[in-house]
């Protein structure tokens, strides 16, 4: 990364090994849609579900991305741009960071949801996608 002009060299190493090639060199919308997927959470679902689930999208797609790209081996049959390594890592921390606003049981339910959502091949921008589905989730089950 560069900031007017100066290398930073841990964020620089993590761009670099987290970044697929055309994220690189051409415009990436990504963080349009991370903001809109934030925000359109926030919006439309009531706290906690909206902080579980954002919590489970940002640090477990942070997490699938940097694990996936410095660790992954085992790419997933159906997606063959999302990795194993990156799934279960991203599980992991979705699920803890989920439990920070919410019981067990729904953490857990946002971090399995968040992963799966992630992982398919949707027409969609996961970073739209993941967030608001898996409130949806947690909210129609929370229901009951």
């Amino acid at each position: 990364a560069m900031l007017e002009g100066k290398c930073i060299p841990i964020m620089s190493w993590i761009i670099r090994h987290a970044a697929t090639e055309p994220e690189l060199y051409e415009f990436n919308s990504a963080p349009i849609f991370f903001a809109l997927g934030i925000l359109l959470t926030l919006f439309l679902f009531p706290s906690p579900v909206s902080y579980a689930s954002i919590a489970a999208f940002a640090m477990g797609d942070s997490t699938a991305t940097l694990i996936g790209a410095t660790l992954g081996r085992h790419r997933l049959p159906f997606n063959r741009g999302k990795t194993l390594e990156g799934s279960l890592a991203a599980l992991i921390v979705a699920f803890a960071a989920s439990l920070v606003y919410t019981n067990p049981k729904v953490a857990i339910a946002a971090a399995i949801i968040a992963v799966i959502i992630e992982a398919l091949p949707l027409p969609l921008n996961d970073n739209l996608t993941v967030p608001v589905l898996t409130a949806a989730f947690l909210a129609a089950i929370s229901s009951f």
